[in-house]
């Protein structure tokens, strides 16, 4: 669940959206979730060994900041650090390289 997930998460710390843009789902979105999206909630990203790998919550959230060119605020689960679970589930990489569409 996210609370297990904020439970093992780094403490906040504000990023350039675009440097997750490579491991956002290549998908349309629907532009209604977008706009509502609050850019003061915190995003879940995963990443190994300083990498980033999956965005776990907030997929809206980025794609809306890169739209308006605005910083967003990350809290990282380090996977080796991260329960075998949770690794297994976050490094099943479901997510395309490439483009996503607004």
């Amino acid at each position: 669940t996210l609370d297990d997930i904020k439970k093992v998460a780094s403490p906040e710390v504000r990023e350039d959206p675009l440097k997750f843009k490579d491991i956002l789902i290549s998908t349309t979105r629907n532009i209604d979730r977008i706009n509502a999206a609050n850019l003061e909630r915190e995003i879940y990203v995963a990443r190994r060994n300083g990498k980033v790998t999956k965005v776990i919550d907030g997929q809206h959230r980025i794609v809306k900041a890169i739209r308006d060119k605005k910083f967003v605020n990350v809290r990282y689960v380090d996977l080796e650090n991260a329960s075998a679970e949770m690794q297994q589930m976050f490094e099943q990489s479901l997510y395309l390289p490439g483009t996503f569409i607004f």
